[in-house]
């Protein structure tokens, strides 16, 4: 540390230096002063026990995050993440969990760290106006468990469904089965749901998958599958209906659900489906969170899991107004349908501005097409495709179903001229592709029989116009997203037109509800009209509804 600190007064003279000493110092000293005292008296051994349990707290936490770290070290040495995204998740998880550690002493002295790193980089520099910028005074605050664990599992997280990383790498052994077990237990609100869809996903690899029982990470899934909050139950359940398809593997049916595909279906339910509702959210929504029954009945009992199942088999529906649901589709649509149905919510991640994320890659964004692209691939996965499909959707959600079912549409005609320059006929083309032999890039728009739409901005959103433009462009930051629902955008238009003509030519029902409403925003109680109804389609209802379903 000495031939540091002689350095640095070499360069920034001793008054400055001593400056900086003084705040390692006195970051140092606060961490060291954080021992309680324990005074005499009657309070001696309750103060001992306190300290005795908040030691023993810390050390376990410290141990889940060496261990997570030391996970995240060997996957990312073994072989580097070919995707930008998980490669850097990964860095920002791998440096949270060292500066934890580091704070602790448990790896190399963060102040010296701190130091040696800036010294290093400005070594080789001799003019004072070349000298690299101070790290963050931040170094020296330990970030708090909460989030370095949410770091560290959200970096895993990614891991686990980068498909080009697990096809050279085997991401489950023992020991991380065991840390994601401790993961869960610790039932911390952001890093448990993230951590049972990595164990969901491990599940869909198909590898190692022995270790679910030799670790008991299989008893606290499904101990997680009878939770009654959808953000812990969805994933558990979407883990439990993979590991059943693998399981009747030999009976040769089943569907495969991937990241940001979640069944609203219970995990023993036995009844083959015969219509497929699929729900997609708008931007900052969710499978866990749109779907949910509006918060001002949120002083009524949860819905458990037994009350579910009575509820789906035809008992007790009358009941269901007495409980608060997460999952209003599952439990309000299902019970009154007279036919077995499979419901799905997709997942996807999207928001408003770039600085909504610390990682520069997924501040980007996706356009409208890559976002369908790759639902529309785990929806065809997961079956959707073999049977009739009904469309729910919320406002960017609408968007993107239609073009999925046009994207489908464009797969078909690629399929059908591929076959036909091989020398196949049209007749046999269609024979095969009733028969399902041809693979079903058709499929979903063949089999959309209805759609709904939920505040769609189906000609743009004039508020998505207002903040990519101007000043506002430059202060807020908006994502892609927010550009391709510009209501100047020629994309949008010939999208909805050409949807109008695949509803007339495959005669699909189609419900569009606009609002009429405007949302108060939480913080300046400025109201904020999402999509007027002249930009949702002209020709159909106006409810009076905010952009949230906000029943006025």
């Amino acid at each position: 540390m000495s031939h540091i600190l002689s350095r640095v007064v070499s360069k920034l003279g001793f008054a400055t230096t001593f400056l900086l000493g003084a705040a390692v110092g006195n970051q140092v000293r606060n961490h060291r002063c954080q021992v309680p005292l324990i005074s005499e008296g009657g309070s001696t051994v309750e103060l001992r026990q306190e300290y005795a349990d908040e030691w023993f707290i810390e050390e376990k936490r410290s141990s889940i995050i060496g261990k997570i770290y030391g996970h995240l070290q060997a996957l990312s040495v073994t072989t580097s993440p070919p995707n930008s995204l998980t490669r850097s998740f990964t860095h920002i998880g791998k440096a949270m969990c060292q500066h934890y550690l580091q704070c602790r002493g448990l790896l190399k002295n963060s102040s010296e760290h701190w130091l040696q790193d800036w010294v290093n980089e400005a070594d080789w520099i001799d003019t004072v106006d070349f000298w690299t910028r101070l790290p963050s005074l931040e170094t020296f605050h330990s970030p708090t468990y909460s989030a370095t664990l949410f770091a560290g599992v959200r970096a895993l997280w990614y891991m686990s469904y980068s498909a080009d990383f697990n096809k050279e790498n085997y991401f489950l052994d023992a020991d991380l089965a065991v840390t994601l077990k401790e993961v869960v237990e610790e039932k911390d609100d952001y890093a448990t749901p993230l951590t049972l869809k990595i164990i969901a996903n491990v599940i869909a690899m198909q590898k190692n998958l022995h270790l679910l029982h030799e670790t008991g990470l299989l008893d606290t899934l499904t101990h997680c599958a009878n939770n009654k909050e959808s953000h812990i139950f969805l994933p558990a359940w979407r883990g439990l209906h993979n590991l059943k398809l693998i399981n009747n593997k030999g009976s040769g049916h089943g569907d495969l659900y991937l990241e940001g595909v979640y069944p609203f279906v219970l995990p023993d339910e036995e009844k083959s489906p015969v219509v497929d509702i699929i729900l997609v959210h708008g931007i900052k929504g969710g499978a866990a969170w749109t779907w949910r029954q509006h918060d001002k009945g949120k002083h009524k009992p949860l819905l458990s899991q037994e009350k579910r199942k009575e509820i789906l088999s035809g008992k007790h529906i009358d009941g269901i107004d007495d409980f608060y649901t997460c999952c209003w589709p599952l439990d309000w649509l299902v019970p009154t349908l007279n036919m077995p149905v499979r419901v799905i919510a997709v997942n996807y991640r999207c928001g408003w501005w770039k600085w909504e994320t610390d990682c520069p890659v997924e501040s980007r964004g996706k356009s409208i097409t890559n976002h369908s692209r790759d639902l529309a691939y785990a929806l065809k996965v997961a079956g959707v495709g073999k049977r009739p499909i009904i469309w729910i959707s919320h406002s960017m959600g609408g968007l993107l179903v239609k073009n999925m079912l046009l994207m489908d549409l464009q797969s078909k005609a690629s399929v059908e001229d591929k076959a036909l320059a091989e020398g196949h006929s049209k007749e046999k083309i269609s024979s095969q592709a009733n028969d399902g032999e041809w693979v079903i890039k058709n499929s979903l728009a063949r089999q959309t029989v209805a759609t709904i739409f939920f505040s769609v901005p189906h000609h743009g959103s004039p508020l998505a116009t207002s903040v990519t433009q101007g000043m506002l462009r430059q202060l807020l930051r908006p994502t892609t997203e927010l550009f391709d629902m510009r209501t100047d955008n020629p994309v949008l238009h010939h999208l909805h037109q050409s949807f109008v003509s695949l509803m007339k030519a495959r005669d699909i029902a189609v419900l569009t509800l606009n609002e009429s409403e405007p949302v108060k925003h939480k913080t300046t109680g400025y109201p904020l009209h999402f999509v007027p109804s002249e930009y949702g389609e002209k020709q159909t209802p106006t409810v009076k509804l905010s952009h949230f379903f906000k029943q006025l």
